[in-house]
């Protein structure tokens, strides 16, 4: 069973991810790829933070048109307010909904 499907994943240059102008132009959550890049962004900025608990680095981050939203839960307002701070130092804007709740795990 399994033959069949590296059948289908192979080509021979091997496993290969398409080429990013092979790449839709929009995700299934219509995002831009601009708003992946920001996004991808956003992410290492927080993850790099080593105050935060792993709840603050793991939070959701969604950019439409430009508009980023943080979903999720923190431990504390500190970490709330940390990591809206980190998202606006790399977007440079105050455009952020932030949507983070307290409560994360211990």
């Amino acid at each position: 069973m399994i033959f069949p499907l590296l059948l289908t994943l192979w080509n021979p240059q091997g496993f290969a991810l398409p080429e990013p102008k092979d790449l839709p132009e929009e995700t299934p959550l219509h995002q831009s790829r601009n708003d992946v890049a920001w996004t991808k962004r956003i992410r290492k900025t927080i993850a790099k933070d080593p105050d935060l608990s792993s709840d603050a680095r793991n939070v959701k981050i969604f950019i439409n048109g430009g508009m980023v939203t943080l979903q999720g839960s923190v431990r504390s307002e500190k970490e709330k307010q940390q990591v809206a701070e980190l998202t606006e130092r790399v977007v440079n804007r105050k455009s952020i909904l932030n949507e983070l709740t307290i409560g994360g795990t211990p």
